[in-house]
């Protein structure tokens, strides 16, 4: 209903992560599968301020988010059902990070309400950049990725340019990764986190001394 009020969750979601409830008018959203095929497809064809609305699903694609400000969520947004976040899944190959985002996309963007699966070179990774993420499960980063490589955590953001001016992240699991759970790299701002969850993430293999991480690291140096 166009008058329907919004889900308790989404409204507490935003007042955390400061998103405008009300929405930008110029904005769109694109759905996944209705009008794209995939989740790339969708955040190629989006502009800034755009929310990428991804249905109930299994989703077998590493994704990038390079330069826009999007939200990229599930229906768990509009429907108030943390079922949907277990539903709505991406599967990466083992090669890649599952979602990288780099080239200084900002905290006007979001990562929302996912299961992201099958992540031994990284669940989310994050090079000058800070998404404001939210209500995602990272699982299955235990596969062996090979003898030349080293096993990446379920989260990580690689910050070297200052405009980075706050990282925020509420209602995450990372379980069962084996590059560890969450590291921050030249954190120089601010942190908030809420509602972490890291369980059965041990490192495994060979680890770079820079990026060798157990639950959470936090480290404002390289």
């Amino acid at each position: 209903k166009e008058n329907a009020p919004m889900p308790r969750r989404y409204i507490v979601f935003c007042l955390l992560f400061g998103f405008a409830i009300a929405g930008n008018v110029t904005a769109k959203r694109l759905l996944v599968p209705g009008e794209y095929s995939t989740i790339q497809g969708a955040i190629d064809g989006a502009s800034k301020g755009d929310t990428v609305l991804v249905a109930p699903g299994r989703y077998q694609e590493n994704i990038l988010l390079s330069g826009k400000n999007v939200t990229l969520a599930s229906h768990f947004i509009i429907r108030d059902d943390t079922t949907l976040v277990n539903e709505t899944i991406i599967e990466g190959t083992e090669r890649e990070p599952v979602i990288s985002v780099e080239l200084g996309v900002d905290s006007d963007a979001g990562i929302i309400g996912f299961t992201i699966i099958n992540n031994g070179s990284g669940g989310i990774y994050c090079s000058n950049s800070n998404p404001r993420l939210g209500f995602l499960r990272i699982l299955e980063g235990m596969v062996d990725i090979g003898s030349n490589e080293k096993p990446q955590p379920g989260i990580g953001f690689y910050i070297s340019d200052t405009f980075v001016n706050r990282i925020l992240l509420i209602h995450i699991q990372v379980i069962g990764n084996r590059g560890g759970g969450i590291l921050v790299l030249g954190c120089q701002t601010k942190m908030e986190m809420s509602d972490i969850i890291v369980r059965g993430s041990i490192q495994t293999g060979e680890l770079s001394s820079v990026t060798a991480v157990g639950g959470i690291r936090i480290d404002q140096g390289w």
